[in-house]
Parts: structure tokens; sequence; C-alpha cells
């Protein structure tokens, strides 16, 4: 037998490729998403003067409001599809994003 000589099988399909980028971008803003809660701990406990012990409950909620969304979102895509789903996911956490603004620090 001769070896295929079909180079196209070698390749991964465009559409492949373009989903599995699409997946990896909401996958590192889940990640940053989280990062962002955890490294903001600190000035959560400062700015309400509270004991970091309580502001780690921050982190608890943010970990109950995910679980409630999985199947939220399990039931979305059934309901609309997975490309409307994802779309208005992704523009609500750019939305939030946007919405959100960094305090300056006072010189007082």
């Amino acid at each position: 037998m001769e070896p295929s000589t079909d180079r196209r099988s070698d390749k991964l399909d465009r559409d492949v490729i373009v989903t599995g980028l699409v997946v990896v971008s909401g996958m590192i803003m889940v990640v940053l998403d989280t990062t962002i809660v955890n490294v903001a701990l600190d000035s959560l406990s400062r700015e309400l003067d509270a004991p970091l012990s309580t502001t780690q409950w921050v982190v608890t909620g943010y970990l109950l409001a995910v679980a409630l969304v999985i199947p939220l979102s399990g039931w979305a895509m059934d309901r609309f599809g997975p490309k409307p789903t994802w779309i208005t996911a992704v523009g609500l956490f750019m939305a939030g994003s946007a919405c959100a603004r960094p305090r300056g620090r006072s010189t007082a």
C-alpha cells in the first residue's frame, strides 16, 4: 500500500481552529475574573474595614454564582443555541468589565 497523498487530511479545518480560539479566550476570561476576585480581597478588607475572614466570603459567593450559572447556561444553550448564548455571555462580561472603573488613590 502506498501512503496517502491527501495533504488536506493533515490540517485542521479553519472552523475548528476558530472555535478552539473562541473557547480558549472564554476560558482565559474565567481565569482572569477569578484572579481579580482573589487579588481584590486585601483591598476589600481595607476599604470596608472588615477582617479578611469576612471578605473571603466574596470568593465563596463568586463560586456559588458560577455554580448557579452552569445549569442556567445549559438551559440557555438548549433554548437559544450555543452561539447566541456564548455571544451574549461574552458581551455581558465585557459590558460588566467596561462599567467597572478603578478608583484613584488620594494623596491626602
